[in-house]
């Protein structure tokens, strides 16, 4: 396995390695995005049927009817609006270096306020019951009837035919009562992250999270997605990462034990399909 050797932001690890400040960071980041243009698109992977994830009776939208699954979808359109209303939410994803509108748009980014059973028809109402049953199904509500990810950024995640599959929840404030900063949906990890982009190139760029993901990937290195977490990298994608052919997988998981464990079971798995792994090792300046 490659190194290169030095847990943060991307950001912070050019600004730290090179001496650079916030707008030449960028810069370098742009470069690398031009240095891991490859030779063209390679072959396209159809996925079979998702099967039913324990720990939610609906996995996907996939199995909604049309009403439902639109139903599903206005919700994360709802969490868009959210944040565009919210300057607080809008805040941290700038401090992050994050949030440009194409971002927003392609990944259909948003912000739950804890709202959204208000914006819901009467609880007294069989239409009312009807989508809170829906939400309970899906997790986004949880068993006591309030959203699953209040106080936190949405990011949906989609299958390759554009069922939402997965959802990931990151907090702006730390809780005070212990709160998790990171959550996602109940029962099993399910889909990929930038799935549309990320396995256009031969090169794949292999993130610890989301936000560090999408940090790459609004500095024009569209070939990157994450694991759910340092121990969540999944069956799921390390077969979609064989199937679409991809030489080199450069991981970017934070520079601590944690990241460290992370990398060498990750390339372990990769060694075996003949997949080269290069560790891009990140100051541990900075939690996410």
């Amino acid at each position: 396995m490659g190194a290169c050797k030095t847990g943060g932001s991307v950001i912070d690890f050019v600004m730290k390695r090179e001496g650079l400040g916030f707008n030449e960071a960028v810069e370098e980041l742009q470069k690398l995005a031009q240095r891991l243009e490859m030779q063209g698109p390679v072959k396209v992977f159809t996925p079979k049927r998702l099967e039913k994830s324990p720990g939610r009776k609906i996995p996907t939208t996939q199995s909604l009817n049309a009403k439902d699954r639109d139903f599903i979808f206005s919700v994360i359109e709802y969490y868009q609006t959210n944040l565009r209303q919210n300057s607080g939410a809008l805040t941290y994803l700038q401090t992050r270096g994050l949030g440009s509108e194409e971002s927003l748009r392609k990944h259909k980014i948003g912000y739950s306020d804890g709202n959204l059973n208000q914006a819901l028809p009467s609880r007294q109402s069989l239409e009312g019951q009807r989508t809170r049953g829906i939400l309970k199904d899906f997790g986004i509500f949880g068993e006591n009837g309030h959203e699953h990810f209040k106080a936190r950024l949405v990011f949906p995640i989609f299958t390759q035919e554009g069922d939402l599959c997965g959802m990931y929840g990151r907090r702006i404030i730390p809780s005070k009562n212990g709160a998790p900063d990171h959550l996602y949906l109940p029962g099993k990890h399910l889909g990929i992250w930038n799935e549309a982009d990320g396995f256009e190139k031969n090169d794949l760029v292999l993130c610890e999270s989301i936000l560090d993901a999408l940090t790459y990937w609004e500095n024009g290195v569209r070939n990157v997605t994450c694991s759910y977490g340092t121990e969540g990298y999944t069956e799921e994608l390390h077969q979609r990462i064989v199937e679409k052919g991809i030489k080199r997988v450069y991981i970017a998981y934070d520079g601590d034990a944690a990241g460290d464990n992370g990398t060498k079971s990750v390339n372990l798995r990769l060694k075996q399909e003949r997949v080269t792994v290069y560790r891009l090792n990140l100051p541990e300046s900075r939690k996410n």
